[in-house]
């Protein structure tokens, strides 16, 4: 009978030898430590075996828990474990240990990382760079009895992506190809969220617009970038010249004017077309000469801007 004592020490196993023992009274001690695991032996039997009122031992000295659960023994051995061995950057692992009611617990997490809680039993971490981040915890059965365990999870780096197109569209390109780089898998999208059918990291489109492109790298991580494809395209407009009758051995001047697109502007005429000897188109649209056939004649007028959109008139 040791009760109101100030003994101060740790439980000493060999202890565990004394089978003999009807009662032991340890309490109002300031015992610390945990309970030694061999010490079940002196659990039941119709000993009384009282560790009460030690606040540093697991429970105050609770020896009756340590016998039914094994709660505060020196023979329990954290654990740690995650959902996930590897996350994206920014994703979420769940992290838990063992133990369980009565047992605290103490979470640290490394650089780069951010826990939900460092109390609970589970916690979630989120990952905030990349490489191994080692979690720890200290699960204690009281205030100088614990046991540490270690978690590793892998945080990957979202893939650097890339996307260009060859545009603008215009008259002469009347499709653009959309191509990303630096994943291993690409997913294609119009700006109203439409996926564009193929494989591969390019595309073929033939419309004005924004386009976006989700990489995924090979542990599956995925990042989303843009680009924009503009047209260049237009209507060009011809105007006839005022005066369409020559007179046969006179002089004759007239110009086609053309409108809408990009200037400049090189006129020519379209193969159907026939002239009076004597008359020719130049390039910048201007009919001249002097005709020495008479007639009625039709002639098709072709404008191409400096884009390659063109119009025409007869």
């Amino acid at each position: 009978h040791l009760r109101r004592n100030p003994l101060a020490a740790t439980i000493p196993a060999s202890l565990c030898n004394r089978t003999s023992l009807h009662e032991l009274y340890l309490r109002n001690n300031l015992l610390t430590g945990c309970f030694p695991a061999a010490l079940t032996t002196l659990c039941g039997g119709g000993r009384t075996i009282d560790f009460s009122i030690n606040p540093g031992l697991p429970g105050g000295g609770d020896f009756g828990a340590f016998c039914s659960t094994g709660f505060g023994s020196d023979g329990f051995v954290a654990q740690a474990s995650a959902s996930q061995s590897a996350v994206c950057i920014g994703g979420v692992v769940s992290l838990s240990a063992n133990g369980g009611s009565g047992y605290s617990y103490n979470w640290r997490g490394p650089a780069g990382t951010l826990l939900s809680s460092t109390t609970t039993q589970g916690v979630s971490a989120t990952l905030t760079t990349s490489g191994v981040h080692t979690f720890t915890v200290v699960i204690s059965s009281g205030s100088s009895c614990s046991s540490t365990a270690t978690v590793s999870v892998t945080g990957n780096a979202a893939p650097t992506v890339g996307l260009t197109n060859n545009g603008p569209l215009s008259c002469t390109l009347s499709t653009v190809t959309l191509t990303a780089t630096g994943g291993n898998s690409y997913t294609f999208a119009s700006s109203d969220g439409m996926v564009l059918a193929g494989s591969g990291n390019t595309r073929t489109v033939s419309t004005a617009g924004t386009y976006s492109v989700s990489v995924a790298s090979a542990s599956g991580c995925v990042s989303t970038t843009t680009t924009t494809v503009t047209s260049s395209t237009a209507t060009v407009t011809l105007t006839n010249p005022m005066i369409t009758t020559a007179v046969q051995g006179s002089g004759f001047s007239g110009t086609f004017n053309a409108a809408g697109g990009t200037a400049p502007y090189s006129f020519s005429l379209a193969n159907s077309s026939t002239l009076p000897t004597g008359l020719a188109l130049d390039v910048t649209g201007v009919l001249s000469g002097t005709p020495t056939q008479a007639g009625s004649f039709t002639l098709t007028v072709i404008a191409i801007d400096a884009l390659g959109c063109s119009g025409e008139s007869t």
